[in-house]
């Protein structure tokens, strides 16, 4: 899994829609598509708003991986 299927994943969860999420990116929704497929990846400042909107934890956007307190990474 990439960081465009952790997006989708969470994006559907919330019933996002691609043009939602392009709009409050302010990317195209063609762009925003690509980035669901893992096509392209998104800047810094869109990881940023991904996980403010979203409430993705960014440890677990950028690699898959959820730490714990142990600092044991989990992969999910």
């Amino acid at each position: 899994k990439n960081i465009g299927n952790r997006v989708l994943i969470k994006r559907r969860e919330l019933h996002y829609t691609q043009e939602q999420m392009a709009e409050i990116l302010g990317v195209s929704s063609g762009f925003y598509g690509m980035i669901d497929r893992g096509e392209k990846a998104p800047s810094i400042e869109k990881l940023i708003i991904i996980y403010e909107e979203l409430g993705i934890d960014i440890t677990y956007l950028l690699t898959g991986q959820v730490w714990r307190c142990s600092n044991t990474p989990h992969i999910q």
